[in-house]
């Protein structure tokens, strides 16, 4: 059947308990599969159908008209939270891992791709009106659903009157993307200043409950510039500061290679900084960002990000939204007097704990923002040290083991609220604190 099987294990992405792809393998002819060598520890499997009439893909009997076969997870299930987990020991080999492959009424989107982009020759200099041939992709909108490692969400084109059609959407939540080439955007692998082959985007909410879904309307418009300016100190910075905007929701569960390569990229440009302190990020597409600002040079140790605000909106922590209107500039505020923190990591016997992880983490009402954290290792004598916190309350944990990430996920924290250690940070001060190692 050449069906594609994903093997999975539960990590963190932003906060957010997810299934993370560890090996990829598709049945035989038969149906069946033997996944490659796997370390010891839980594991969830999944079988992914392949989209219709993709190549060497070919339906699960029992299929009617208007069903189309879905994500199912090993032994049978749908739904994530059912999923039953494989757990393998040291040399063991486990076999009779056989999963039921789901089918679930197979929805079609429909619609049409409009654009505001300015009229004149199509881009690139070619002679003719602007194509408008748009590519569509789906992207789910939820980071908890299977990630879509076989592109069974590729793309889509759609025609020349912008018309489109997507057949055998199974049941969910989706973000529907769309793009078109435009004289000035980001590339797959350049930003606006030297891109050759630039693209526009517009995307839509989309949710898929068993019916057709049409009269769908994405409209393909130029992206925005981020504006804004930064000070150290209430002056322009000496120091070097790099800004970056990361794009924090569904675009980046885009498997489309165009639109997957753009928001990466915008991730990664180099924003400059002018002598004035203002900078500006071109062409920024629709969307919601994060921001990721870092420091560099001696001068930087001591430096925290003291706010990020647009007007009278503190958006540092909540991220900003990028559409279709033109952006008010966004004003960030960096200090230089950041107090720091030192200490040891003792364990249950009063004796210090050599490396392991220590973290700091935010009040609760701040932990939405991911750039807050702070994670270093204790050294030889279980001594640690942190640098450029910003003053305020946070809590220090040190963990003998913790997956990367799940200090930001709440449910993981409420295990361990209690066994933190509170402290007050104070600008320009040293914070002395002993941290009660915590064993798995």
């Amino acid at each position: 059947m050449n069906i594609p099987v994903l093997v999975l294990q539960s990590a963190y992405d932003g906060g957010t308990s997810v299934l993370e792809s560890v090996d990829l393998k598709s049945t035989d002819d038969r149906g069946m599969f033997r996944l490659g060598i796997l370390a010891p520890g839980e594991y969830y499997v999944a079988a992914i159908p392949l989209p219709a009439g993709a190549r060497g893909a070919s339906a699960p009997t029992g299929i009617t008209t208007g069903e189309a076969p879905v994500t199912t997870l090993y032994p049978g299930a749908i739904d994530v939270s059912k999923a039953v987990p494989i757990v393998l020991h040291g040399g063991e080999d486990l076999s009779g891992m056989n999963i039921q492959l789901k089918t679930a009424a197979g929805s079609k989107i429909s619609g049409r791709v409009a654009n505001t982009l300015p009229p004149g020759p199509a881009p690139g200099g070619r002679a003719g009106s602007r194509p408008l041939i748009a590519t569509l992709a789906l992207a789910p909108r939820a980071k908890t659903e299977v990630p879509d490692a076989t592109g069974r969400f590729g793309s889509v084109s759609a025609n020349e009157d912008g018309t489109f059609e997507i057949l055998n959407v199974p049941p969910g939540s989706y973000d529907l993307f769309a793009r078109l080439p435009v004289a000035n955007g980001w590339g797959a692998l350049a930003p606006p200043e030297r891109a050759t082959a630039p693209w526009a985007f517009g995307r839509t909410s989309i949710d898929v409950r068993g019916g057709n879904v049409d009269g769908v309307t994405i409209l393909v418009h130029q992206g925005m510039d981020v504006k804004g300016r930064v000070t150290a100190d209430g002056r322009p910075p000496a120091a070097n500061i790099r800004i970056s905007l990361l794009p924090d929701d569904s675009a980046t569960r885009v498997i489309e290679n165009q639109i997957s390569q753009v928001f990466g990229q915008i991730a990664q440009y180099p924003t400059r900084i002018e002598p004035d302190g203002s900078f500006a990020i071109p062409v920024v597409p629709e969307g919601h960002y994060g921001f990721q600002i870092t420091f560099s040079g001696p001068a930087s140790t001591n430096s925290y990000v003291a706010g990020i605000r647009q007007g009278n909106v503190n958006v540092y922590d909540d991220g900003l939204t990028v559409g279709g209107e033109p952006l008010n500039p966004i004003e960030v505020t960096v200090n230089t007097n950041g107090g720091s923190i030192e200490g040891t990591v003792l364990g249950t016997d009063r004796k210090p704990v050599a490396r392991t992880s220590v973290v700091l983490v935010p009040t609760p009402a701040r932990r939405r923002n991911l750039t807050l954290y702070k994670t270093v290792q204790s050294d030889a004598q279980g001594h640690f040290a942190m640098t450029g916190t910003a003053p305020g309350e946070w809590k220090v944990f040190a963990w003998e083991s913790v997956p990367a990430g799940a200090y930001q996920n709440a449910e993981f924290m409420r295990r361990f609220e209690e066994r933190g250690i509170g402290i007050a940070v104070a600008a320009g001060l040293r914070t002395s604190v002993d941290v009660t190692w915590i064993r798995n």
